[in-house]
């Protein structure tokens, strides 16, 4: 191999090196912004949920139960118990 197509190999080889970095610090980047994007999705579906069905609250549905529900389960149990 000549000196000059070992040169133009190490230049060619940089030159991709260079790329994949920038292309890596793109990638890191998006997922970054990727990430925010899916924490803000959720606390939006969190806010809807509260919007819909109300702050979930510890109540005791009866001690024979044993188990806790949120107020709107409770109300639904009471609605069900009306009608």
């Amino acid at each position: 191999m000549q000196a000059r197509e070992l040169f133009s190999k190490q230049e060619e080889l940089s030159s991709e090196n260079e790329g994949l970095r920038a292309r890596a610090r793109l990638d890191e980047e998006k997922i970054k912004f990727l990430q925010s994007e899916v924490t803000w999705l959720h606390e939006q579906i969190r806010s809807l949920k509260r919007a819909q069905f109300g702050r979930k609250s510890e109540c005791w549905v009866s001690p024979e139960q044993g188990c806790s529900t949120t107020k709107w389960n409770l109300k639904f149990q009471r609605n069900i118990r009306r009608g």
